[in-house]
């Protein structure tokens, strides 16, 4: 008797997946929680990444995406919050690729309106004039996590990826100057946010005058979020992302390191897939986003 074949790992990892998924179409974090704009936006994807036709379902999840959209045109993580913040990358990124072009547009005005308080005319006027010498470049605009802090690393990356989704989209021509602007800020704050050792932390790569440890996560965030820079520019970075990931790290780090080793059309591979384990809606929908951008289909550049 021949044995059963392997059940396909995306199928499988899709089944967690929609056990997060709630009655208002959100997703949240674990079976049970409250609906995430963060979780709805990462399971869109992965629904989307595996080929799944856009129903009611997906609708009804981007419908409640949706309802999270702010007076200033940027959207809130849950709808209990009454402020917009670094999830209007992640939002923005999602309507794209479902072809949702009012609440994109709004997404994209609201990013191309906030950066990094280390970029403001008035620090950079003032380290200037008193001749301030910082301990790493901050010349460059990226994204904060929540308007009036710095910028940090994953949302200048995802702020970066819905730019270039605009682009790509190319149907907002009267932004369409400011978009390829803020994107080439952003792929430059995060080269100059770079570690000693070619990866990336989640902000500084220096504190205190001591160099920062890199992650394997937001080192394979940044890999992505710079496609189509040079490969020798970044030559140290992605051998570094190979040896992150053959350590066998956390689901959401494998991913992440796939998405930006294959984005830069480096091999991999990451083991067996069963030996990857998943904990939460994060660490599913990342798993086939991955796994799908490994055979070629990368939603996040398609």
């Amino acid at each position: 008797m021949a044995a059963d074949s392997p059940r396909d790992p995306v199928q499988g990892r899709l089944d967690a997946l929609r056990a997060m998924r709630r009655n208002d179409g959100s997703y949240s974090h674990r079976p049970g929680g409250p609906g995430l704009a963060e979780c709805t936006c990462y399971a869109l994807l992965a629904l989307k990444a595996a080929g799944e036709e856009a129903g009611p379902e997906i609708a009804r999840s981007l419908d409640w995406l949706g309802g999270l959209a702010r007076d200033d045109g940027g959207f809130a993580p849950q709808p209990s919050v009454t402020t917009s913040n670094w999830v209007t990358g992640l939002v923005s990124v999602t309507m794209g690729v479902y072809d949702r072009a009012e609440p994109q547009q709004k997404s994209l005005e609201w990013l191309l309106g906030v950066s990094g308080k280390e970029t403001a005319w008035l620090p950079r006027f003032l380290r200037g004039i008193l001749g301030i010498e910082t301990s790493y470049p901050q010349d460059h605009t990226g994204w904060p996590w929540a308007v009036g802090a710095a910028a940090w690393v994953e949302p200048t990356v995802l702020g970066t990826l819905a730019m270039l989704r605009a682009q790509r989209a190319n149907r907002f021509p009267a932004l369409r100057a400011r978009i390829d602007e803020r994107f080439n800020e952003a792929r430059k704050m995060l080269l100059d946010r770079r570690c000693a050792d070619g990866g990336w932390n989640y902000g500084a790569p220096i504190a205190l005058e001591v160099d920062a440890d890199s992650y394997p996560e937001t080192t394979g965030m940044a890999i992505l979020g710079l496609h189509g820079t040079p490969p020798q520019a970044l030559s140290n970075s992605i051998k570094l992302a190979r040896k992150m990931l053959a350590m066998r790290p956390h689901a959401n780090a494998t991913s992440w390191l796939q998405l930006g080793l294959s984005a830069a059309g480096e091999p991999a591979d990451a083991g067996e897939e069963e030996a990857i384990q998943c904990r939460n809606c994060l660490d599913y929908a990342l798993r086939v986003i991955a796994l799908r951008a490994t055979n070629g289909v990368n939603v996040f550049l398609a």
